[in-house]
């Protein structure tokens, strides 16, 4: 046999060997795929929003590729840094060949991906899987602490703003902010639902027929130590400074034995209304109250013909200055 044919008969074995091999590779060669993969919090047995998701396919498929198969449910917006594909096979075959499957790794970087307490499908070429994303820290309710008035539109200014999170919370007064700017005091104590309940208290008074912003930024930390990522703002606006709703009698041509009735816009302290009442000329007399809306005034003795003024101030309950009238 010439050498011409020898090297024929060589080289057409070799491409039956070659296309043997290569045909029956992926049934021969091909590793099992790995189950996929995320990694999980222990405390809470959820994925962190950061966390790298594997999935392994059969076949050999580029980035471009794999990009345009894979769909996660929600919608995850992934740029180029957050995918890496890997090509791996039992036999050291090139990527190309079919024997090869392909791990796919997303937020290889681990970037915030996703949102808390979210659930996810991530799908790929047949292959999925389901997680939820663990819970962090953010305010779910808020309120007035208040007996007098409970309206974030009419705050009393004597009253705490209470701020719920929907978990247990290492509280920090860093992340408070208070605008415009205000003396306060913070107080945390367990709630209901197994969170932390925030009371933001004036040191001695919000000022009254004022708007103000409460904010929580982010970054404030449960107990397990995961951060929240999102910033809370609470508006509220102050009572304004209370008055007389009516005041008699006015006028001319009063009995000299006339009562003066007068009764405020909301329930006063009765001590420092007492005090603050001015009677000119000067006038002695007796304080009797109806309720902590409404006192009479009656005199002891007034002159006749003569024009006298009534003034009235103090403080109403809760602290408010009344409009001196």
């Amino acid at each position: 046999m010439s050498k011409a044919v020898a090297g024929a008969v060589v080289a057409v074995a070799l491409l039956v060997v070659a296309g043997f091999l290569t045909l029956a590779d992926p049934f021969i060669y091909r590793g099992p795929l790995a189950e996929p993969f995320f990694e999980v919090d222990e405390a809470q047995g959820k994925a962190w929003l950061d966390s790298q998701i594997v999935i392994e396919i059969g076949g050999s498929f580029s980035e471009e590729e794999a990009l345009g198969l894979l769909d996660i449910d929600p919608l995850v917006p992934l740029g180029e840094e957050d995918l890496v594909v890997e090509h791996i096979a039992e036999f050291p075959w090139p990527e190309w060949f079919p024997g090869a499957n392909t791990r796919v790794t997303i937020n290889p970087h681990r970037s915030r991906l996703f949102e808390p307490e979210t659930s996810y499908t991530v799908s790929l070429k047949g292959e999925s899987l389901t997680f939820e994303t663990i819970t962090v820290p953010r305010v779910v309710d808020a309120y007035v602490d208040s007996a007098l008035h409970n309206d974030l539109k009419n705050v009393p200014t004597s009253s705490p703003i209470v701020l719920v999170f929907n978990e247990e919370v290492l509280w920090q007064d860093e992340y408070l902010d208070v605008e415009p700017s205000a003396q306060v005091t913070t107080t945390t104590e367990k709630s209901s639902g197994g969170g932390t309940q925030l009371s933001v208290i004036p040191r001695e008074r919000w000022e009254n027929f004022t708007a103000y912003t409460l904010t929580i930024r982010e970054g404030v930390e449960d107990i397990h130590g995961y951060e929240g990522v999102e910033e809370f703002s609470l508006d509220f606006a102050t009572w304004p400074r209370p008055g007389l709703a009516e005041m008699a009698p006015i006028g001319n041509d009063s009995p000299v034995d006339s009562a003066v009735r007068v009764e405020f816009e909301r329930a006063v302290d009765r001590q420092t209304v007492e005090e603050a009442l001015r009677v000119e000329p000067s006038a002695s007399g007796n304080f009797e109250w109806e309720n902590d809306w409404v006192l009479k005034w009656r005199p002891s003795e007034l002159q006749y013909s003569t024009t006298y003024t009534v003034s009235v101030g103090g403080k109403a309950i809760g602290g408010d200055p009344l409009v001196r009238s």
